[in-house]
């Protein structure tokens, strides 16, 4: 069975591009378009999609009074923001309304298609260029064992193996330089110089099979 999907966006070039992309997956189903908030609302209730991707900035009710309505509905469908918008402000208030996942416009097509299937089997995603902009709030530093997202713990579990950035960004569907960009995150929060510290931290912490 595919993915249901909604794409809800008040600009028809985009809604088009991101069709564009998602008709070639054979397990993903385009059920309906939306160019407003409540437009959305009323074709969500009729379709009941798995997943919407939901602009932030729409007339007639913005994404985020529609994330908020959204909560109470009885089909609860993931919600993947696709949005210009990446300050801190707007990605923490979607996060905090319980979206799934948070990817920013210029995102590829690859990583586009990562993030509905993500979102769909639950996972949450967000776009390696928040990372930055919700770290400080949702991780913050607190000596040399803070909470690892999901997907630092992957790369990490990776790393123990011997994989190249290369090999990771393959398995995850990003850029070799989104994972480049990640690492460095993980290195800087865990106050670590090293890979070799960076395994020697994982073999501790249960992250990896290597004794």
């Amino acid at each position: 069975m595919g993915i249901k999907l909604i794409i809800a966006d008040d600009h028809e070039i985009v809604r088009n591009g991101i069709r564009a992309i998602l008709e070639k997956e054979p397990d993903i189903e385009i059920a309906g378009e939306a160019e407003n908030g409540l437009e959305l609302i009323d074709l969500a209730a009729t379709l009941k999609p798995d997943v919407i991707i939901l602009d932030i900035s729409m007339p007639h009710t913005d994404g985020v009074r529609v994330a908020e309505l959204l909560r109470y509905t009885d089909f609860q469908p993931k919600i993947l923001v696709d949005s210009i918008h990446d300050e801190r402000h707007f990605v923490d208030k979607m996060l905090k309304l319980g979206v799934s996942g948070y990817i920013l416009k210029n995102a590829s097509a690859t990583e586009l298609v990562t993030a509905v299937k993500r979102v769909y089997s639950g996972e949450k995603y967000l776009s390696p260029e928040l990372f930055d902009v919700v770290m400080d709030d949702h991780y913050p530093p607190s000596g040399p064992d803070p909470a690892l997202v999901e997907r630092e713990t992957y790369i990490i579990r990776n790393i123990c193996r011997g994989r190249t950035n290369r090999e990771i960004a393959a398995d995850l569907g990003l850029s070799k330089k989104s994972i480049d960009l990640i690492r460095s995150q993980i290195m800087k929060k865990l106050q670590l110089q090293t890979t070799a510290e960076l395994i020697k931290f994982a073999i501790k912490q249960g992250l990896s099979e290597l004794e």
